[in-house]
């Protein structure tokens, strides 16, 4: 809590004190009499709030906020079960070998120093948005190109100039606490501070709201206009906490809700407790009125519930549920949850949800070098409170300021601070610990001389991969900003060996901040927030020395891994000359490399590029090692091309000449007629040879004892393709005696052929010719013996070129399934292995068995689609379900009776897909259905915009056939399900 001259506010509080008032309070919060609704915003421009600075309005100098303090939250017993999740859950990662570095430092500025903001500490907070990044701590408010990270000047401010229009109207009165959010669904910013009316925390306050207005899409300039709001947290109805002050607000924004936690504390500088307020987001984001639910004594009379609670964040447009989160009041070693139902209209709040985590002790005191204060003048550790707090692909992220020893422990002698930090599940039935880990100084002594590791944030990105920002210091070493993180596929409870991305050289002993019992000031937070661009660049802000007896705020971007090293392409060789071709480029992952796209609303996607002309017309992101490029060959050049891939922040990675152009290819397919019986026979080669030209065609005779005679040679071997070369045509007469093993028969055939360069497989019987083209001909026997004259005719060839299955858009003219009977189920889970697939097409128009195409003897491609109308590269799934094969040991394919087909493919390969049923039928009888599951489905990001359309598309390279469902609504439609029932 705040402090100014009054010394007695921030003196030790008895333990009689906080009981007593704990045991005032309910056993559980409840909402107080439904939403209140304030007053209308208050708007004024940038350029209005820079004209107000420049005539002279400056922070007050030398100001010191504390944050209100509880002495007995050090003595609260540790919860029994934590010893049991540090003995089993946390040992075994603190000695595992670290992982891959996580995210690799970049740009990097200092945002404030001491002199700008003239307050201590500085409360460390700034977001990056979308050009910009935004320093927003005590006493100044500045902007940066966040390319360049150089101040571009189009918002530089004290926080008192920024508030002055809802700041209570007392003087003396200052600004403190400050957070910040860049909200990517609203594409506004919402800055948010409490004030110190009196100037000593003895006087209820407001908490004050600013909230950039939609035309600027958060873009800060001279004419984006702020929207101002504020509440005094004791008059929210039902009024609670009467005359008391709101201490340390904390932030968290979702699609619905702005959440903030405070701690409350009497005049007396006693604890009262904890409160959660719930602004809905809709009424800020034009003039207002501003509404807010409040709900009270988060603690019961037993300690239990939120200290400090963090509202949280959360960027899923879909969420429905909010959540504030803390440690919890009565033992070390478990927090408490709260979850917010219809967070958006009439918000509820549930009773405690506890979550026991590994052992935690109290953060103690930080030396660094160069201290002259003594004890005194050691650094501020603020308390056990949580940082930050985010969720993500179902899972909410937090840190946890905490004391251990030389192990990492904090059952043991605390002789150091290190960070914990959390990632939970099941946050909508009963929240769980999924792991956790700890950022410490490994000692082989528990002295007090190592590391000490200090006010977290934590980030997790679109990637699953996860940064963490805090400060350092010791007493060997200067107070310093660093970061570590880990990778989502790193072993549970691990992170990256930490990195210090400054380097102080200078001792921090302030004179405006002689310290005390708690020590100098210094936090007491920090954030790190993810970038709105791309999702998967993360960016810190954090506290270190600058200079002699000066502290800055460094920020940092922080780069994720680059894309996997791209290494085949499959099919390898494409045809010169076509519009579309789908071709999957399989990357080798590296230390974390991958390949990401963070779908639908960003500003920037995942690309790429072909040498050789080749035109990129899409790109569909499937996993971290395979993209699908949708190509066009028109106008490129033949050979070898390399692949570029190109993440979504910029970096790339190149397969080098691994797809080939080839400058003609057309797939053939051949009907060969006979006046009489003919032999079956595959491909082999046979050359002929005539005075005008040279040809090849293959064949392979499958006939056991016949021998042939003729007047020009044949020779045989197996092969796959026919090629030939002809420069003109010819009529060519070819002798033959053919025997088989029970008649004979000598055949005199003449033929006439014009036949232009194909590649196909044939069925023909074996024989021999002379041409001035590829011919090939059908030889006959009968079962008796005599002499006949056979006529051999040429087959007869349709070159066709096969379409990608799953075009830039849906296919035309499918087939609709009847209304509300063509259900559809995708669900997207952190855990790859549980992704899921349902779709079902049926009563809906007659399909004959011919249309599917014999998937068992077949060779047509068979695909499922899935597009939405986000404007973004289609299709966002694209499933192959393979024509034949065997799966374990039975064909993957089998007929269904006389009607239909099944698929079964338990190993889920090679596109996750497990079963499929096409059953033929008249109007209202026929029937699709699809399932798959699992690590190699490629779901896409969810959170479709509807309507959305998914289709089996079944094509031979002759007729093409599509099943379709077009859904304009869902039951079900966020980041990790979509849900729904159509058409």
């Amino acid at each position: 809590m705040p402090s100014g001259v009054s010394g007695s506010v921030l003196g030790v509080w008895a333990l009689a004190l906080w009981l007593a008032a704990l045991a005032a309070g309910p056993a559980y919060a409840t909402p107080e009499s439904g939403p209140w609704t304030g007053l209308a915003g208050v708007t004024e421009t940038t350029a209005a709030i820079m004209a107000r600075e420049a005539a002279g309005r400056l922070p007050a100098m030398g100001r010191t906020v504390r944050p209100g303090r509880v002495p007995a939250m050090r003595g609260r017993p540790r919860h029994p079960a934590a010893y049991e999740l540090e003995r089993t859950g946390l040992a075994a990662a603190r000695t595992a070998p670290a992982p891959a570095v996580a995210q690799t430092p970049s740009t990097t500025f200092t945002g404030a120093t001491l002199a700008d903001t003239g307050a201590f500490p500085p409360d460390s907070m700034g977001a990056v948005g979308p050009s910009q990044f935004v320093v927003a701590v005590n006493g100044r408010l500045r902007t940066f190109n966040k390319a360049s990270g150089v101040a571009d000047s189009a918002l530089d401010t004290t926080m008192d100039n920024f508030f002055a229009s809802v700041m209570t109207p007392v003087s003396p009165n200052f600004t403190t606490d400050p957070r910040i959010r860049y909200d990517r669904l609203s594409s506004r910013w919402f800055v948010l501070i409490i004030d110190v009316p009196g100037g000593n925390g003895t006087s209820p306050n407001r908490v004050l709201l600013a909230v950039s207005n939609a035309a600027s899409a958060g873009v800060i300039t001279a004419s984006t206009a702020w929207t101002y709001f504020f509440f005094e947290h004791d008059t929210v109805s039902a009024p609670g906490d009467t005359g008391d002050f709101a201490d340390f607000p904390t932030l968290g924004v979702d699609a619905n809700a702005l959440y903030v936690g405070v701690n409350v504390f009497a005049p007396s500088g006693s604890f009262v407790n904890s409160t959660g307020f719930v602004v809905r987001k809709s009424s800020v984001l034009g003039a207002g009125p501003i509404v807010v639910t409040a709900f009270r004594s988060l603690l019961d009379a037993s300690s239990n519930g939120p200290y400090t609670p963090q509202g949280v964040d959360n960027p899923d447009p879909a969420a429905t549920v909010g959540y504030f989160i803390g440690v919890d009041g009565a033992f070390f070693g478990r927090l408490q949850l709260r979850r917010v139902t219809n967070p958006g209209a009439a918000p509820s709040l549930s009773g405690n949800l506890a979550v026991n985590v590994p052992a935690t002790a109290y953060p103690i005191l930080v030396p660094h070098l160069g201290n002259t204060g003594g004890a005194n003048g050691q650094l501020d550790s603020l308390d056990d409170r949580l940082s930050n707090a985010i969720i993500r692909n179902g899972s909410l992220w937090t840190g946890h300021n905490i004391g251990v020893d030389n192990t990492g422990s904090a059952t043991g002698t605390v002789t150091r601070n290190g960070v914990r930090w959390y990632q939970l599940g099941s946050l909508d039935t009963t929240p769980a610990l999924v792991q956790s880990g700890i950022v410490f100084a490994s000692s082989g002594t528990n002295n007090t001389s190592s590391r000490y590791y200090w006010i977290p944030s934590i980030m997790a990105s679109g990637q699953g991969h996860v940064a963490i920002g805090f400060s350092t210091a010791g007493s060997l070493e200067r107070a310093n900003a660093g970061t570590t993180g880990r990778l989502a596929g790193d072993a549970a409870g691990t992170t990256a060996a930490p990195t210090l991305y400054t380097a102080s050289a200078t001792a921090y002993n302030p004179p405006s901040d002689a310290g005390g019992a708690q020590g100098r000031r210094w936090g007491d937070y920090s954030y790190t927030s993810p970038d709105p661009d791309d999702d998967m660049t993360l960016w810190t802000i954090q506290e270190f020395c600058n200079a002699t007896n000066s502290y800055g705020v460094r920020v940092v971007k922080l780069l994720a891994p680059p894309p996997a090293a791209p290494s085949s392409a499959s099919p390898a060789t494409v045809p010169a000359g076509q519009p579309s071709t789908n071709v999957t480029i399989t990357g080798t992952s590296t230390a974390g490399s991958g390949f990401f796209d963070p779908g639908a609303g960003f500003a920037r996607r995942i690309g790429a590029t072909v040498t050789g002309g080749v035109t990129v017309n899409s790109v569909t992101y499937t996993d971290p090692t395979h993209v699908v490029l949708n190509v066009s060959t028109v106008g490129a050049s033949a050979g070898a091309q390399d692949v570029t891939v190109v993440n979504p922040d910029g970096q790339s990675a190149t397969g080098a000449g691994m797809l080939v152009v080839q400058a003609s290819t057309t797939t053939t397919t051949s009907t060969s007629t006979s006046s009489t019986t003919s032999t079956t026979s595959t491909t082999t080669t046979t050359s002929s040879t005539s005075t005008s030209s040279t040809s090849t065609s293959s064949t392979t005779s499958t006939t056991s004892t016949s021998s042939s005679t003729s007047t020009s040679s044949t020779t045989s071997s197996s092969t796959t393709t026919t090629s030939s070369t002809s420069t003109s045509s010819s009529t060519s007469t070819s002798t033959s005696t053919s025997t088989t093993s029970t008649s004979s028969s000598t055949s005199t055939s003449t033929s006439t052929s014009t036949t232009p360069t194909t590649s196909s497989s044939s069925t023909t019987t074996s024989s021999a010719s002379t041409s001035t083209s590829t011919t090939s001909t059908t030889s006959s026997s009968t079962t008796s013996s005599s002499t006949t004259t056979s006529t051999t005719t040429t087959s007869s060839t349709t070159s066709t070129t096969v379409p990608p299955l799953c075009g830039p858009a849906p296919a035309s003219n499918c087939r609709l399934a009847q209304a509300g009977a063509a259900p559809v189920l995708l669900r997207d889970n952190v855990d790859d292995a549980r992704d899921q697939l349902r779709w079902m097409w049926k009563r809906g128009a007659a399909a004959a068995l011919a249309d599917f195409k014999d998937p068992v003897n077949g060779s047509a491609g068979y695909r499922v689609c899935l597009y939405d109308s986000s404007g973004t590269a289609q299709p966002l799934m694209e499933t192959a379900i393979p024509p034949g094969g065997i799966c374990g040991t039975r064909p993957c394919w089998r007929t269904s009776g006389t009607t239909g087909f099944r698929y079964k493919n338990a190993d889920a390969m090679p596109d996750g897909i497990t079963a499929a049923n096409l059953r033929s039928g008249v109007t209202g009888r026929a029937s699709v259905s699809v399932k798959g599951k699992g690590a190699n489905l490629p779901t896409p990001a969810l959170g479709l915009t509807l309507p959305v359309t998914v289709q089996l598309v079944i094509s031979d390279g002759v007729t093409t056939d599509c099943w379709q469902t077009t859904y304009a609504t869902a039951i079900a439609n966020d980041a990790t399900r979509f849900n729904a029932k159509g058409p």
